[in-house]
C-alpha cells in the first residue's frame, strides 16, 4: 500500500457520480486495501424492503471517524444509515422507494 493521495470514481448506470472523484488520503497507520466490504445490500434490493451491507476496517488501522455513505441514482438519491457495530465495523442500510439500478 503506497502512502498518498488516491482519486477513487464512481458511476450509476454507465453515468458519472456528480462530485466525484473523491479524493482519498492515506496514512502510514491506515492501509484502506484492507477494508472489506460485503453483503447482498450491494447488489440488489427490493423496493420497499431494507438492504443493508456491512464495512470492515477492523484490519486497516486507525480508521478515525465514521465512512460517509451516499447513494446517488439517476432519478433520486437513497438515505443510508450507518450503525457502528464494532471498532471500525459499521452496517448500512438503506430502503429504495423506486426502481432503478
Amino acid at each position: 500500500m503506497y502512502v498518498g493521495e488516491y482519486k477513487i470514481f464512481l458511476s450509476w448506470d454507465n453515468y458519472q457520480i456528480p462530485h466525484t472523484p473523491i479524493i482519498a488520503k492515506t496514512s502510514p497507520q491506515s492501509d484502506v486495501s484492507k477494508i472489506e466490504i460485503s453483503g447482498n445490500g450491494l447488489s440488489e434490493a427490493k423496493i420497499n424492503q431494507e438492504s443493508d451491507f456491512v464495512i470492515d476496517g477492523s484490519r486497516a488501522g486507525e480508521m478515525p471517524g465514521m465512512p460517509e455513505i451516499r447513494l446517488t441514482g439517476t432519478r433520486c438519491d437513497i438515505d443510508v444509515r450507518v450503525l457502528q457495530l464494532g471498532h471500525s465495523i459499521y452496517r448500512c442500510s438503506y430502503t429504495p422507494q423506486i426502481p432503478g439500478k
